[in-house]
């Protein structure tokens, strides 16, 4: 017996129309996996307007419901509503450049978990809880889990979990 919300795994470089075939192959319950495979591609959507070198923080914001927010484990750090442009707009400023590698998405139901490498250079002031750091011209390259929750095709809540201040705290003079 199949369980009753089956993990749906999909690599990052298999385009949507071939994974959303092969969920329908694997699982006689299509309508299911069909709205994991939106939802998969919605969260691609978050990303895209999220990338460094064609930032559309209007975009981004557009992804997320009215109550929907972001939140940095690693500060602690929460912004709701139109607020989560601003993380976006301060890693862009810092990070010009700044580059989320996808590596697999995970689905079940209306939650979405993501493994990718953060990458970048350290070209802008970067805002801190700590004070502003200075552009340093260090790359960083970084492991990161990222988990969304949706809810009517839009983000309720986005998780991230990411090694940032273990690079923060290796640049020269911290």
């Amino acid at each position: 017996m199949a369980p009753a919300n089956p993990v749906q795994f999909t690599p990052p470089l298999a385009p949507a129309a071939e994974a959303s075939e092969r969920s329908a192959r694997r699982n006689p319950n299509q309508r299911e996996k069909i709205d994991m495979t939106t939802n998969e591609n919605i969260i691609r959507e978050v990303y895209a307007a999220a990338e460094g070198t064609s930032l559309d923080a209007g975009r981004f914001a557009s992804l997320f419901h009215e109550d929907g927010y972001f939140l940095d484990q690693a500060s602690g750090m929460r912004w709701t509503g139109p607020e989560v442009r601003q993380p976006i707009h301060g890693l862009a400023g810092a990070f010009p450049d700044m580059h989320r590698e996808l590596l697999s998405f995970y689905s079940v139901g209306d939650a979405v978990i993501v493994e990718l490498r953060l990458r970048g250079t350290h070209l802008g002031d970067l805002v801190t809880a700590q004070g502003v750091v200075p552009p340093t011209g260090e790359t960083f390259d970084i492991p990161c889990c990222d988990v969304f929750h949706l809810r009517d095709g839009k983000v309720v809540s986005f998780h991230c979990y990411n090694e940032f201040p273990a690079w923060l705290n290796s640049l020269p003079g911290r």
